[in-house]
C-alpha cells in the first residue's frame, strides 16, 4: 500500500466504490478505499437496486438514461470483459392519488 494517497474514499458501499472507481478512471492513481466491514455489506446491502428513467426532475431523468446505458453493457464499460451487474429488465409501478401528483405521470 502506498503511504501517501491521492484520495481517501470512506466507505465501499455502491457510492463509494462507485467514486473510489471513477476516480481511477479519470487519472487518481492512488486512491485508497476504507471500509470497516466487508465491501458492499453496510447500507447498500439492503438496496432495492432499481434502474429507473421515470422521473419528475429532467437532471435525474439524465443520469438515470447514463446509468442505463453503463448497466446494459457494463462489461464494456468497466472495460473488462468477465464483469457483470446482474442486470434484470423488469417492469414498475408508480400508484399516485387523484389530483395534482396524477397529472405529471399522464
Amino acid at each position: 500500500m502506498h503511504n501517501n494517497p491521492d484520495v481517501i474514499v470512506i466507505g465501499a458501499g455502491v457510492i463509494g466504490a462507485s467514486v473510489a472507481w471513477h476516480l481511477a478512471a479519470l487519472g487518481a492513481r492512488n486512491v485508497l478505499v476504507l471500509e470497516r466491514g466487508q465491501i458492499g455489506n453496510g447500507t447498500s446491502s439492503q438496496s432495492s437496486g432499481i434502474l429507473r428513467t421515470h422521473y419528475s426532475v429532467i437532471e435525474n431523468v439524465a443520469l438515470a438514461r447514463r446509468s442505463w446505458s453503463a448497466f446494459k453493457d457494463f462489461a464494456a464499460y468497466v472495460g473488462d470483459e468477465d464483469a457483470a451487474a446482474g442486470l434484470v429488465p423488469c417492469g414498475y409501478l408508480i400508484a399516485a392519488p387523484e389530483g395534482p401528483k396524477l397529472e405529471p405521470l399522464r
